[in-house]
C-alpha cells in the first residue's frame, strides 16, 4: 500500500494518502452497498416467514384447527 501511494509515512506511524482515501472510499461504497442490500433480503425473508406463518394459522382456523388466541 505504501509503494502503490495509499499510505504514507508520518510521525507516529502511517496515514492515508489522497489517493489511498479515493480507494478506500470506492471499497466502502461497495461493502455499504452489499449491506444493505442483504439487510433488505433479511428484512424481506422475515416478512415472508410472518406471513406464511399467518397464512397456516388462518387455515388452521378454517378447518377447525387448534388456535393459540382461543
Amino acid at each position: 500500500m505504501i509503494r502503490k501511494g495509499w499510505l504514507t509515512h508520518r510521525e507516529g506511524g502511517l496515514r492515508a494518502a489522497p489517493d489511498g482515501r479515493d480507494q478506500a472510499r470506492v471499497s466502502l461504497h461497495g461493502i455499504t452497498t452489499f449491506m444493505n442490500m442483504g439487510t433488505k433480503l433479511l428484512d424481506v425473508a422475515m416478512m415472508m416467514k410472518v406471513l406464511n406463518h399467518r397464512e397456516a394459522r388462518g387455515r388452521s382456523a378454517v378447518r377447525g384447527g387448534p388456535r393459540s388466541d382461543r
